[in-house]
């Protein structure tokens, strides 16, 4: 259960942060790639 929560929040992280980055690219586009790397490895 709580993997398939992990799992389609971390598609709408991906999904919503893409949107970001796509939209305005600033600085902080890099803490989301930082961010997501970081759950892939960890995943």
């Amino acid at each position: 259960m709580r993997l398939a929560v992990e799992r389609t929040g971390f598609l709408l992280v991906i999904r919503f942060g893409l949107k970001r980055i796509m939209s305005n690219k600033k600085p902080r586009a890099s803490h989301v790639i930082t961010l997501l790397n970081r759950w892939h490895l960890n995943g």
